[in-house]
Formats: structure tokens, C-alpha cells, sequence
């Protein structure tokens, strides 16, 4: 296995820390409060009260596959990029079905409907980048 460049490990740790934050989040989300949820602008809370159920396993999908590579890309194990790419693709599904499916654009704004998720899949296809450039290198085993 060869020696990464000395950027890779800093990077795998951002990535490690970014898809923590995103198990944080799925777990906030889901121990919001009814009282809580009530206390959202209308728009977001008509889109939480109608999101269906697949789409926090899609949710819950993307954040553990993440959060199991970015594991996988520090320990410089190959399977990060299949873990990663999974992780892009459920985000993938997440925000466009929430984008288009439930119209989050005209409910919400552009701004919020894509800004958020917009950076969400940046980092995602930044991980899945910094992956496919270790297995390529030889970094990862």
C-alpha cells in the first residue's frame, strides 16, 4: 500500500466529522418533539408532517452509510468508496425526491429548498472524490 499524499488524512477526517454531523442530525430529527415540529414556519413543517416514511430510511441510509465509510476511508479500507457512493446516492434520492416530488422549491424557496442540500451533496461528492482518488493511488487496501 503506498504512502498518501499528506493531505488525504486531514481530509478523511473533516469527511469522518461531516458524516458524524449527519448521524447528529438524523438523530435530532428524529427526536423532535411534536411541540417542536409545531413551532416551524408552516412551510417546513407541512413538508416534515408529509415526507414519507421511506424517505427517512433513505435518510437514515445515507447518514450511517456515510458516517461507515468515512470510518472505512481513515482505516485506508477500499470498501469507503462503495460505502461513500451508496451514501451520495441515497442523498441523492433524499433531496431530489424532496425537491421535486414535494415541490420543496415553491414551498420554501430557492434559498432554503436548495442551498442546505446543495452543500450536503457537494460534501458527499467530495467524499466519494477523495475515496475514488485513494483506492486509484493505492492508499487504501
Amino acid at each position: 500500500m503506498a504512502s498518501p499524499a499528506k493531505w488525504f488524512k486531514p481530509a478523511s477526517i473533516v469527511i469522518l466529522l461531516w458524516m458524524a454531523l449527519g448521524v447528529m442530525m438524523l438523530t435530532m430529527d428524529l427526536m423532535t418533539t411534536p411541540e417542536q415540529a409545531a413551532a416551524l414556519p408552516e412551510a417546513q413543517r407541512m413538508l416534515r408532517e408529509e415526507r414519507p416514511m421511506w424517505l427517512m430510511i433513505v435518510f437514515g441510509l445515507a447518514t450511517s452509510l456515510g458516517l461507515i465509510g468515512a470510518v472505512a476511508l481513515v482505516a485506508r479500507k477500499a470498501a469507503a468508496q462503495l460505502l461513500l457512493m451508496l451514501s451520495l446516492l441515497c442523498v441523492t434520492i433524499q433531496f431530489g425526491y424532496t425537491i421535486f416530488g414535494m415541490q420543496a422549491i415553491a414551498r420554501v424557496g430557492a434559498g432554503h429548498a436548495l442551498g442546505v442540500p446543495g452543500f450536503i451533496f457537494a460534501m458527499g461528492a467530495f467524499s466519494l472524490w477523495v475515496a475514488i482518488k485513494a483506492r486509484n493511488e493505492g492508499w487504501v487496501e
